[in-house]
C-alpha cells in the first residue's frame, strides 16, 4: 500500500512559542527629602541606600544613588550650586574627570570637590558656582532672550500663515506671563534671576506691580 505525503509533511513542525517572563519592577519605597529647598518625595529602590545630606565646601546637598550618585540642592531657588538646575548627576562628570565611584560613601565629598576643581574643558565645573533656578524660570529666561533677539515679530513664524503666527506669539506671551506669576508666588524676584548663560546683550528690568496686584 502506498501513502501519498503532502509537501507540508516535509516541513519541520512549528516551534513552541517562547514564554517571555513579564518584567516585574523591583520594590521601592518613598522617602521625603529636602531636595530643591522644599519637601520633595523620592522613590527609592529597596536595597539601595536612602538619600542623605552632606556638605561640600559649605554648601549642603542631597546625595542619591543609582548609576553612581547624584546631588540635589537643598537650598531655595537662587542659591549657589554647581548646577543651574539644582541637580547634577556624577555618572558622566566622574568619567570626564577620570574618577570612578567605588561605592565608598565616605569619599563622596572628595569626588564632588574634584569635579568642582576640574576645568570645564575636561567636563568639570572649573571652580565656578552658579545660582540655580527651577526649570520654568530657565524657560522664561530663554523666552525673554528670544524676544530680545527678534524685536520685529513679523519676521518670526510667519511661514505658518497669519493665523498660526498670531497663535504662536500668543502662546509665547502667555507662557511668559504665567512664569512671572509663578515666580512671584514662589517668592522669586524676576529681576534677581539675571540673564541666561551665554547671553551677551543688555538684560531688561521687569515691572511686576501689575502682576502682583
Amino acid at each position: 500500500m502506498t501513502m501519498q505525503m503532502s509537501m507540508f509533511d516535509l516541513f519541520e513542525p512549528p516551534r513552541a512559542p517562547v514564554q517571555v517572563k513579564a518584567y516585574t519592577p523591583p520594590p521601592t519605597h518613598q522617602v521625603m527629602t529636602r531636595a530643591y529647598g522644599k519637601g520633595y518625595e523620592m522613590r527609592v529602590q529597596d536595597g539601595e541606600p536612602d538619600p542623605y545630606e552632606i556638605e561640600v565646601r559649605g554648601i549642603p546637598c542631597l546625595i542619591t544613588f543609582g548609576v553612581g550618585f547624584s546631588t540635589y540642592t537643598v537650598q531655595p531657588a537662587g542659591s549657589l550650586f554647581w548646577s543651574s538646575t539644582g541637580f547634577r548627576s556624577f555618572a558622566g562628570a566622574m568619567m570626564g574627570a577620570n574618577l570612578r565611584f567605588n561605592g565608598d560613601f565616605e569619599h563622596i565629598p572628595a569626588y564632588v570637590e574634584s569635579y568642582l576643581d576640574t576645568p570645564e574643558s575636561k567636563s568639570g565645573c572649573g571652580g565656578k558656582l552658579v545660582r540655580w533656578w527651577p526649570l520654568y524660570v530657565s524657560r522664561w529666561q530663554q523666552d525673554v532672550e528670544w524676544d530680545l533677539s527678534y524685536p520685529d515679530r513679523s519676521k518670526v513664524w510667519m511661514q505658518w500663515g497669519p493665523d498660526r503666527h498670531a497663535e504662536l506669539w500668543a502662546q509665547h506671551d502667555t507662557r511668559k506671563a504665567e512664569a512671572m506669576r509663578q515666580m512671584l508666588a514662589d517668592g522669586i524676584d524676576p529681576n534677581e534671576t539675571g540673564k541666561p548663560q551665554g547671553f551677551k546683550g543688555k538684560w531688561p528690568r521687569f515691572d511686576t506691580t501689575e502682576i502682583a496686584a
